[in-house]
């Protein structure tokens, strides 16, 4: 599907706004996705074509970030930080729940479409580990008791505009709906508390 008027717009903005068009393109392709969802070859093709790049270019670059997809996902993608500080505080056990809870092995879609589940490194969250990025937003601390929680926030705020995966939406939200609010609010501990 070639891309709407809107996102070639934008996509000229970032090619004037930056130095070369090779610097243009992770954010001309994070633009694809947001109308998207995700990004097949055909859309990669078309914004490499728009920045006189060649298309293998904007393949290399999908396939080597995390927040760049070339598979479809849940309309919610949760990405669980397994860091150093995110693993030490216990994201494995997220992980764990976010799966049972979802049906769900890593990198699958849940049935209904909604949520898709995967490991990033490093977020850069660190004093809300173990956390993870939901779209464009963190999330953290989390903890697996609260899983369910959260999931159920994130159901109701998709409601009735979403079909499933995030190429799917039916009027839905945009990626980023803002901050989310649970019963495990952020408790960053100063350094002298943090465990050995």
């Amino acid at each position: 599907m070639p891309l709407a008027p809107d996102t070639i717009a934008e996509i000229e903005r970032i090619r004037a706004a930056l130095p070369n068009t090779r610097s243009a393109l992770l954010p001309a392709l994070k633009a694809a996705q947001r109308e998207q969802g995700w990004l097949p070859r055909e859309t990669m093709a078309e914004v490499a074509e728009r920045l006189d790049l060649d298309p293998n270019a904007a393949y290399m670059l999908a396939t080597f970030y995390t927040m760049l997809h070339t598979e479809p996902v849940g309309h919610y993608h949760l990405e669980v930080c397994r860091s150093l500080p995110c693993y030490l505080l216990g994201c494995d056990a997220v992980i764990e729940a976010l799966k049972e809870r979802l049906g769900v092995e890593l990198g699958e879609v849940s049935a209904d479409g909604l949520f898709s589940v995967q490991i990033g490194e490093c977020l850069g969250d660190c004093p809300h580990a173990p956390m993870m990025r939901v779209n464009d937003d963190y999330v953290g601390p989390l903890a697996p008791d609260t899983i369910g929680e959260l999931l159920e926030i994130l159901r109701a705020r998709a409601g009735e505009r979403v079909r499933g995966l995030a190429a799917d939406p039916a009027d839905g939200p945009p990626p980023n709906e803002g901050p989310l609010h649970y019963s495990n609010a952020i408790d960053a501990r100063p350094l002298s508390t943090v465990r050995e």
